[in-house]
């Protein structure tokens, strides 16, 4: 069923080429007025995330616990503190925090790349295939004469 319905679809684009390029480029503009939200990811609420620590298999149980208090140390000399001021801050906000205006040209070019790939792939590639063939049947045609 769909080998028939993208056949007669393509069939189309190939006898009216330059409508369906114009067609493309106005889906490529047209993809750039979606309304993409700016979040791929949303915020995160939790304070925690994993951490892997990898040591000799010989490692004893002392000198794995030595070096993963050593870890922690370090994870907490990141985590939230108290400001001068007495307000608490996040040191690691922006490590654990996937949205906002950060995200927002990603989200607008996975969401245009994607659909323009989409079209260009289907339907552009074939008719200008078929624009070069034709070109070259014409070329062939007045080498002949």
């Amino acid at each position: 069923m769909f080998f028939r319905l993208y056949g007669a679809v393509l069939g189309w684009a190939l006898r009216h080429r330059f409508l369906t390029l114009a067609a493309a480029f106005g889906a490529l503009i047209l993809t750039t007025q979606l309304p993409v939200s700016a979040e791929f990811f949303p915020l995160t609420e939790r304070d925690q995330f994993a951490v892997e620590v990898w040591l000799p298999e010989s490692s004893s149980i002392e000198e794995t616990d030595r070096i993963t208090r050593q870890v922690e140390t370090m994870i907490r000399k990141c985590s939230s503190y108290s400001s001068e001021d007495g307000q608490v801050k996040e040191r690691l906000l922006n490590m654990r925090t996937m949205g906002g205006p950060l995200w927002e040209g990603m989200a607008w070019l996975l969401v245009s790349g994607l659909s323009f790939a989409t079209v260009l792939t289907l339907f552009v590639v074939p008719v200008l295939y078929s624009l070069q063939m034709k070109v070259k049947r014409r070329k062939q045609k007045i080498n002949l004469d």
